[in-house]
């Protein structure tokens, strides 16, 4: 049997008034119902064959949540790969690791480390306004798993900040560590920065269709 639009539009109601409230799992629900009913010999009226799915449909969405974080998160080291692979990243760093090192021999140990964190906090900083300002720009009107937890991929590289404030002495006894700890978080930030902006503009072109079929 097939559907029609309003049917489609129908599951959609459906699947929202039962707390699946992200549009983009919806859809992905909804093509997979939508091709099971239609592919069924003897089909039952679309409410009664909903009711028999949709403990299937909350399961579907709620491992979607739970993967969603950990996915986006080997998407950031697939970015750092790519960073890695690239000889530029080569030169870039021999560049920035010679200036340190003259910075170290001419500055107080104080002044090196506000030298050392502050590119860090700049980046930080232009994280947040950018994908503030892109997101309100770009924003959709609907609820989409895929956006919600976008902020996520920021959290391991913010967590290394967090993470040097008790061990700040230990660092500063090792200034080759201290770089290197400081680099490395540099490096995962940039690349965080770059994969959500990635995935911002990826999701806004895969799912604008939504604002006009489901809103």
């Amino acid at each position: 049997m097939k559907l029609t639009k309003e049917d489609i539009l129908n599951i959609n109601t459906y699947l929202e008034k039962k707390d699946i409230k992200f549009a983009d799992v919806r859809f992905e629900l909804i093509d997979h119902l939508v091709s099971e009913y239609e592919s069924l010999d003897n089909c039952p009226d679309l409410n009664s064959f909903l009711v028999k799915r949709i403990s299937w449909c909350k399961q579907v969405s709620e491992a979607k949540a739970k993967t969603m974080h950990w996915r986006y998160q080997k998407d950031l080291w697939k970015r750092v790969l790519v960073f890695v692979k690239s000889p530029c990243f080569y030169l870039i760093t021999f560049v920035i690791a010679f200036v340190y090192f003259q910075l170290y021999t001419i500055l107080s140990l104080k002044l090196f480390e506000k030298a050392v964190l502050f590119p860090f906090f700049g980046v930080i900083i232009f994280q947040f306004i950018f994908f503030l300002c892109n997101h309100c720009k770009n924003r959709l009107k609907i609820k989409l798993l895929s956006s919600n937890y976008l902020f996520n991929i920021f959290s391991l590289p913010h967590l290394l900040l967090y993470m040097f404030t008790p061990f700040k002495d230990f660092f500063l006894e090792y200034p080759p560590l201290f770089l290197g700890y400081i680099g490395f978080a540099l490096v995962l930030n940039i690349a965080a920065l770059v994969e959500v902006t990635f995935k911002q503009k990826k999701i806004k072109r895969e799912y604008k269709f939504l604002n006009d079929v489901l809103v």
